[in-house]
């Protein structure tokens, strides 16, 4: 029988503008919190951010939430994949 994970992984981004850490957002795939970064780092010069990985059981989800977590997951990373595969064509391009 195939291993079943019994958590899922969630990052949440923090910012410190000089007062001290403060949660921003929660993003459930690796590729989602780079993108909130990335957006953080053009739009706010100077800011200080990290990443922060926890663990949430499936178990304390709500009975649809793990299905839309898994959708989020997989759309996100089709995205990035796509992004990736343009940025390899355009350097061959020139």
């Amino acid at each position: 029988m195939a291993h079943q994970r019994i958590t899922i992984d969630s990052y949440e981004l923090h910012t410190n503008y000089g007062y001290g850490w403060e949660h921003e957002c929660t993003e459930f795939s690796w590729y989602g919190i780079k993108a909130r970064m990335k957006e953080y780092r053009e739009n706010v010069p100077g800011i200080r951010l990290k990443k922060v990985n926890r663990r949430i059981r499936i178990d304390s989800l709500e009975p649809g939430q793990h299905a839309g977590i898994i959708r989020q997951i997989a759309s996100d990373r089709r995205y990035w994949l796509e992004e990736r595969k343009k940025r390899k064509a355009n350097l061959f391009v020139s």
